[in-house]
């Protein structure tokens, strides 16, 4: 988001200043240019200022939403979605589902 609003803001700037030009060669009439012209400056350079702060903010932004179990809230080791006791809970149900299929395989480890 701060890119595009950074870029959009250049953008609008560009138009302005090609508007300062076509009002001082006489393509576009001074009445229209002269109001335009700090309005548009006023804006791009708006826009490029907080597309920059949202550029800069946006790291702590991430750092504030990582780090937090995606059931209960609680924190999480680094890289994981789930606090310690979901991720045991889950683990535990994967183990008890894993084991059930090995045991009604046929086989080596299965009873057939």
């Amino acid at each position: 988001m701060g890119a595009w609003l950074s870029y959009a803001g250049l953008a609008v700037l560009a138009a302005t200043a090609w508007l300062l030009l076509a009002g001082t060669a006489g393509w576009v009439s001074q009445e229209v240019a002269d109001p335009c012209i700090p309005r548009g400056a006023t804006l791009g350079l708006a826009m490029v200022g907080l597309g920059l702060l949202l550029r800069l903010l946006a790291p702590v932004g991430r750092g504030l939403a990582r780090g937090r179990c995606e059931r209960c809230g609680a924190p999480t080791d680094l890289g994981q979605t789930l606090c310690r006791d979901h991720l045991k809970v889950s683990l535990d149900q994967m183990r008890d589902r894993t084991r059930e299929v090995l045991l009604r395989r046929a086989g080596p480890r299965g009873s057939a």
